[in-house]
């Protein structure tokens, strides 16, 4: 896929999410904020910043599987 249409997929993927998971992801990727930082600006602990990221990034990589089934797999293989 070209760039733009990885992009197209990912802000979809992206409106499937809750905005926690959003939030997360945007402050993390987008803004390039650390775990401390994240913490601070969502008010929880670097540690928990870190799970929700996680658990963030899985639902995202779901909803990426989802919208683009095999070319997915193709495309990070």
């Amino acid at each position: 896929f070209p760039s733009h249409d990885m992009q197209k997929y990912i802000q979809q993927a992206l409106g499937r999410l809750s905005p926690d998971d959003v939030t997360m992801i945007t402050l993390f990727y987008l803004k390039e904020q650390s775990l401390e930082e994240i913490g601070q600006v969502v008010g929880i602990s670097a540690e928990t910043a870190k799970v929700k990221l996680c658990r963030a990034r899985k639902r995202l990589a779901e909803e990426m599987k989802t919208m683009l089934g095999k070319e997915l797999h193709t495309l990070l293989n």
